[in-house]
């Protein structure tokens, strides 16, 4: 309506429904739920977040999936300790080579394979080495050391295959050990793995030139002949 001075007044029925609006707005109830949304919000931590995103590493959507392990693959180096511990029953999983059918089998290989697209992000954004976590006494943690060595194994058994999907397989996995590797300083790589993983690896590795396989075996170390002093 307009007022004699020509101003715009809302009608009386709009003021009432306000101050209804106010009243409910500042009740009690109301002020409950917002102080409940506010604790909950609160209480969120890195680790119930972890809890949410690992397990979708096994996601069949490729969308959800792929956005789980690229957000994991950006943990800040204080958070890694937090998602290596949620981690551990899947890499536990992933290298199981105990007897399954076929199903089962491809499904392990794909949690695999999604694992070491997740740590081979981990790996090139060099949060392994600038972690507390990754290293302990010089050498890698055995979360770390125990997985490689059991993706190797898996590696060597599928050694014949020679399908796209264990192309990726192997791909995948020497970008991860590659970029781990240079993650760390120079002067850590003697102690970083055990002799015995480090020459397992370069043989798994060295399989997969081809015909320049043959020209790598030299460079494996050979044990010392003994001398008969007699």
């Amino acid at each position: 309506l307009n007022a004699p001075g020509g101003f715009f007044t809302l009608p009386l029925s709009y003021a009432r429904a306000h101050r209804q609006h106010k009243r409910t707005s500042s009740s009690p109830d109301s002020l409950s739920e917002r102080s409940g949304g506010e604790a909950r919000s609160a209480q969120a931590s890195p680790g119930s977040l972890h809890k949410l995103a690992v397990p979708l590493a096994r996601c069949e959507v490729p969308e959800v999936r792929d956005a789980a392990i690229a957000a994991a693959g950006f943990i800040n180096p204080d958070a890694l300790k937090d998602l290596m511990e949620e981690l551990v029953p899947l890499l536990r999983e992933a290298v199981d080579r105990k007897q399954e059918n076929m199903r089962r089998r491809r499904r392990r290989d794909a949690l695999r394979l999604n694992l070491n697209k997740m740590l081979l992000f981990i790996a090139q954004k060099k949060t392994f080495s600038n972690s507390t976590f990754a290293v302990e006494g010089g050498s890698l943690h055995p979360t770390l050391t125990e997985y490689l060595d059991g993706a190797r194994q898996c590696l060597e058994v599928e050694a014949e295959k020679d399908a796209p999907a264990a192309r990726e397989q192997r791909l995948t996995f020497a970008d991860f050990v590659t970029e781990l590797i240079k993650s760390f300083p120079l002067e850590t790589y003697g102690s970083l793995m055990k002799k015995e993983l480090c020459r397992n690896l370069f043989c798994l590795f060295s399989g997969w030139c081809g015909p320049l396989a043959k020209h790598l075996g030299t460079l494996v170390p050979q044990p010392t002949p003994e001398v008969d002093e007699r």
